[in-house]
């Protein structure tokens, strides 16, 4: 990447001179100045986000970076900038640190906002917030300790806000600084630019070294004869000679009245100071340039004071009228007045410039055709230019419940109507993206003046190189030869000058929610046949089109009780939007969000429980609909704070009626996108399940039955599942417990019909009885499947040979066992069996147990444990082999 070095060089010198001139002690090095004077005079109105925002919300974290180039080695030893906030932000006490980061280039914030060559944490504490600023926002200088050779750099300086319930925060534009734009990065790309952008404009940040500058060492300024800085090289600067004759500097001071000689002067007042004033006697030491007088009438020679003086305006220093544009053109002052004068001074007096004309041949009178509807200008499908300035708010105000969280925030804006017939069916676009436009905001009539149809504030789409900031577009099916009203505002009543533009969009992709993409498709003809239009000119080769289950309600996925997974990253916005009246402060705030629709039939009456509570997930919004997909009964953004869920997840508890379908529709917090986990729990009126009475099962008791009975009630289960013994091996001298279903488990045969015989290692002095654990099941060839036989066992031990087992030292066939289903599911099928046996032994070291089993119908499949040393043995009828995973066994 290669950048005009030598512009950022000359704006070093001339901030040093700036630095010297302002004052003749001892200074701290400025190596680049965007913020200027403590008026604020050089600010812009333009603030960018910069900020870490708190946990849960990194993907928003975003900076704005700035160029430097450094012509030798610097130690950078304070950082400042204009910090402003918004969305709730009061103060900079809300701030908890600051970071200072310097990268190699830009692509390297946009990998990670920590400088890949220098990054420091400072505390708030260690920060000053400037008494002394009297511009926008707030002057925060921040130490800084970094080390760096010559060469190009980038850098930020981040805060770290809350944004609940601290709002954002961010740094003023500039109107000064070296030509090359800042630059904003955001890894997580929540902003929707990517991971990096160009701003545009520099930013206002300054930043020193630890050098301690010698004024007498600066080279001299401009015309530096004028020491009384009037102008003029005269009597006055002879008299600050006489003033401070003799008087020299001492490494920390330098006397105003040393002029010469030149570059940098001797650092005393002397003779040849007088000298040099008199060599240059009456010479007028201000710049000259071009000067645009309000007449249009371009003057040279003219210093910037004097222009300003004439009302004129001054096109910069030795500019030349030849190279510049001043010309006298039509200016219409209100609709009555109308004078010719230059473009500077129209805008100056507020007026509208007309470009081609002058007012001879302008009626300024016509600037408010189409102030009312009953005025509307007729169009057609082009480029309209517009202007609002002159416009007066219309009444009544338009609805923004079409475009809820679109910022349409019409505010009694002044606006200006056009009609437009449409020539056939279809899909149009109506559209103010103009890059020299202003935030506006518009809506859509049908048939007459009062039949509100669309509206929108701040597009969806993002056009940075061709359209403002904030603009407005709706894209509307329109009925052929019917007339449209399109009324064109502005953001809380901002006026300006922009293009219309209506056109028929452009054929592109369409997406089905199988996954299926065809080219070519127009909007028309694509969503009519349950598609998604994924954009004007858009290949499916070129976007993601993957299939997305439950993308509009009559498609809802069927759910039950339990969890369901859902991504919302693929999916397409539903309308309308749903209301936020329900769930008012909780932070719904929709956003035009991409959303899933789950269908849900009730049971039973009582109360249910939707969450998205997933540790893993994003900022999710719900919405929940009863009978219908229109019939909003609840809704929530957040719910209150669980440290086993994402920081903010959305719950509902409602009352629900038995055998009732009930729509859930999922989406995120101004429109955020992810995967996520809705769980479904119900409280309900007439539940059943197995209760446990001394390890005694009574099947299908209501809950307050089976507490009547001292029982342990299990919802849902039935007896047959429900493990009512008590807990074994209590007093055991060995014990390795089961896998649970969601570790990495393995069940594996162990029967003394067939050759599989396994065996564990135990090495305990005696034992009374013992627990196996296991699953069963059955292979018929093709297919496994659960089963539940009753099984004897065999048992034997063995010696210890070298680790495997040795001599068999005791066998007993045909043990009886006592067999307890769990209830736990392992593959969602096998259910976990616990089998207890009496084994009186003594001297084990190795023990073997397998199924009797005289047919192959149902087989024990013994369960590995995670508790012992990650060995067990197997022989299949010749020699034993070891396995790396242990067998789950208890004996006392």
């Amino acid at each position: 990447m290669v950048y005009n070095v030598l512009m950022e060089k000359d704006l070093l010198l001339k901030t040093l001179s700036i630095c010297a001139l302002i004052s003749s002690s001892a200074f701290s090095e400025v190596l680049i100045d965007q913020i200027g004077p403590n008026d604020g005079s050089y600010i812009g109105e333009a603030v960018s986000a910069n900020q870490y925002f708190e946990a849960g919300l990194e993907t928003y974290n975003i900076a704005v970076l700035e160029y430097i180039f450094l012509l030798n080695q610097r130690t950078l030893s304070n950082a400042e900038f204009v910090l402003e906030g918004w969305d709730g932000f009061t103060d900079p006490s809300s701030i908890t640190s600051y970071q200072f980061n310097v990268y190699s280039d830009v692509d390297s914030a946009g990998v990670s906002l920590q400088g890949d060559l220098h990054s420091e944490d400072i505390d708030s504490a260690n920060v000053t917030i400037s008494s002394e600023w009297s511009g926008n926002g707030h002057l925060v200088k921040v130490p800084i300790n970094a080390a760096f050779g010559s060469g190009e750099y980038w850098f930020s300086i981040i805060p770290s806000n809350d944004f609940d319930p601290h709002g954002q925060v961010g740094v003023y534009e500039s109107l000064i600084g070296d030509g090359i734009t800042s630059m904003q990065a955001n890894p997580g790309e929540e902003f929707g630019f990517g991971t990096t952008r160009s701003l545009g404009f520099n930013t206002a940040y300054r930043l020193s070294d630890d050098v301690i500058v010698d004024p007498c060492t600066l080279q001299l300024p401009p015309c530096p004869e004028d020491i009384s800085q009037d102008g003029y090289v005269s009597i006055s600067d002879l008299l600050e000679i006489i003033s401070q004759w003799g008087d020299c500097g001492n490494g920390e001071y330098r006397p105003s009245a040393d002029c010469a000689p030149l570059p940098n002067g001797d650092c005393c007042v002397s003779i040849t100071d007088i000298l040099a004033v008199v060599a240059a006697w009456n010479a007028e030491c201000t710049p000259h340039g071009a000067c645009c007088l309000p007449s249009g009438v371009c003057e040279e020679g003219i210093n910037e004071s004097n222009c300003h003086l004439s009302s004129g305006f001054y096109f910069g220093d030795d500019t030349q009228c030849a190279k510049v544009s001043c010309t006298p053109l039509a200016c219409c002052i209100d609709l009555n007045t109308c004078l010719d004068i230059s473009s500077y001074s129209c805008e100056e007096f507020g007026g509208v410039v007309h470009f081609t004309s002058t007012c001879e041949t302008t009626d300024c009178s016509l600037l408010s055709e189409g102030d009312e509807c009953l005025d509307a200008i007729p169009t057609t499908m082009v480029n309209v230019a517009y202007d609002t300035t002159f416009m007066t708010p219309s009444q009544p105000e338009p609805n923004d419940g079409q475009c809820y969280d679109s910022n349409l925030e019409w505010s009694n804006s002044p606006d200006v109507w056009y009609s437009f017939i449409a020539p056939n069916n279809g899909y149009h676009t109506f559209s103010l993206c103009d890059i020299d436009g202003y935030d506006t905001s518009l809506v859509l009539y049908e048939g007459n003046c009062d039949e509100q149809v669309a509206c929108n504030g701040d597009s969806i789409y993002s056009d940075t190189e061709n359209c403002q900031e904030f603009y407005s577009e709706i894209l509307y099916d329109v009925s052929a030869n019917t007339q449209y009203y399109i009324r064109i505002g502005g953001w809380y009543g901002e006026t300006g000058s922009g293009t219309l533009t209506i056109d028929v969009p452009e054929p592109g992709a369409c997406c089905w929610d199988d996954g299926t993409c065809l080219d070519n498709f127009s909007i028309q003809n694509c969503e009519p046949l349950g598609g998604s239009f994924l954009g004007e000119n858009v290949l499916c080769a070129e976007s993601e089109c993957i299939a997305t289950e439950g993308d509009e309600c009559d498609d809802a996925t069927v759910v039950t009780l339990g969890e369901f997974y859902f991504s919302t990253s693929n999916s397409s916005p539903s309308i309308p939007e749903p209301s936020d009246l329900q769930c008012a402060d909780s932070y719904l705030e929709w956003g035009f969000s991409p959303d899933i629709w789950a269908r849900w039939s009730s049971p039973d009456s009582g109360v249910a429980t939707f969450t998205t509570c997933d540790i893993d997930s994003y900022d999710t919004s719900i919405v929940l609909y009863e009978g219908n997909c229109s019939n909003q009964v609840a809704c929530n953004g957040d719910a209150e704070n669980d440290p086993a869920c994402q920081q903010y997840y959305s719950e509902i508890v409602f009352t629900v009626s038995a055998n009732t379908n009930y729509y859930i529709r999922i989406g995120g917090w101004q429109g955020t996108t992810g995967d996520g986990t809705l769980t479904i729990t119900l409280d309900g009126d007439n539940d059943t399940g197995a209760c446990c009475v001394q390890g005694k099962c009574t099947p299908d008791q209501l809950e307050n039955e089976c507490l009547a009975l001292g029982g342990e009630w299990r919802f849902g289960e039935t007896c047959k599942v429900a493990n009512c013994a008590d807990i074994p091996c209590n007093s055991a001298s060995f014990t390795q417990t089961p896998h649970a279903p969601e570790d990495v488990w393995f069940a594996a045969n162990s029967s003394s019909d067939y050759t599989y015989k396994r065996a564990e290692f135990v090495n305990v002095p005696d034992s009374t009885a013992i627990t196996v654990w296991g699953l069963q099941a059955h292979f018929d060839g093709a297919n496994w499947s659960s089963c539940d036989t009753e099984f004897e066992f065999a048992i034997r031990s063995y010696t210890d040979q070298n680790g495997f087992p040795g001599a068999e030292v005791n066998g007993q066939l045909n043990v009886p066992s006592t067999r307890t289903a769990t209830g736990t599911l392992y593959a969602g099928v096998y259910e976990l069996v616990q089998w207890d046996m009496d084994y009186v032994d003594t001297n084990i070291e190795h023990i073997s147990v397998q199924a009797e089993t005289a047919n192959l119908d149902c087989w024990f499949l013994w369960l590995s444990s995670g508790t012992g040393d990650s060995k067990s043995a197997l022989n299949t009828g010749t020699n034993w082999t070891i396995e790396n995973f242990d067998l789950s066994i208890c004996i006392e």
